[in-house]
């Protein structure tokens, strides 16, 4: 026969248990009721730190009422000041798009002047014929990744479009950085094999030949040209 359990065990595992269930049930309630708990916690957060400001302004003989209300409108301001300094911090897609540019075009820069690639990326180096068949897909897939869709490529012009005189040396360069992106990925494909390059697409249109689009750019920094002359 086996002995029955002692009531000194019985009590501590029952105490587990209702300690477990109770666990699971605060932790089940928390969970459920967070939407309300974050605000009730927040509220009584500044309420105990505005305390001491309420009672320094009282002592300034300033009503409770008014004093509050004076530390609701300072954290106003200081929440629309904080948002609009957040907001300016924040790029334009205009913004993001040049910074793409910038990005691939300093990308491709570097990457020729290290394998030593002539104009055509056919031939480099001996570190280029060394490392090409790992690197030249990780460049390909960065590429892609970095290249503006048919879309992007209309914003971008447009937002060039829009500098002044005094930014048209700026709106240049990035267009010539824009081409010359353009003609290394054509490189690129041709290299592969597979003919002209396809950008990306956004909302489902069509691919856009790389080298068709640059050739567009052309035409509208020529127009742009002789409407500012």
């Amino acid at each position: 026969m086996t002995p029955a359990p002692s009531p000194t065990r019985v009590g501590v595992a029952t105490k587990y248990v209702v300690t477990a269930a109770a666990a699971i049930l605060a932790a089940y309630l928390v969970w459920g009721l967070r939407s309300l708990i974050v605000p009730a916690f927040v509220g009584g957060l500044l309420a105990y730190i505005c305390r001491p400001l309420v009672a320094r302004l009282e002592r300034c003989r300033i009503p409770r009422g008014l004093a509050v209300g004076l530390l609701l409108l300072m954290c106003a301001v200081v929440t629309l000041v904080g948002l609009n300094s957040v907001r300016a911090a924040i790029p334009s897609e205009a913004a993001i798009l040049e910074l793409r540019v910038r990005m691939l075009y300093a990308l491709n820069h570097r990457y020729q002047a290290l394998m030593g690639l002539d104009p055509s990326w056919n031939r480099g180096n001996g570190l280029y014929r060394l490392t090409h068949r790992d690197l030249d897909p990780l460049m390909d897939r960065v590429s892609e990744v970095l290249a503006l869709a048919p879309d992007e490529r209309a914003l971008f012009v447009a937002s060039l479009e829009r500098l002044t005189d005094a930014g048209s040396a700026r709106s240049n360069r990035l267009l010539d950085y824009e081409r010359a992106n353009a003609q290394a990925l054509e490189m690129r494909a041709r290299r592969t094999g597979r003919g002209e390059p396809a950008t990306k697409t956004v909302g489902g249109s069509p691919p856009t030949s790389i080298a068709r689009a640059s050739r567009a750019d052309s035409a509208t920094c020529s127009r742009s040209g002789r409407s500012r002359r």
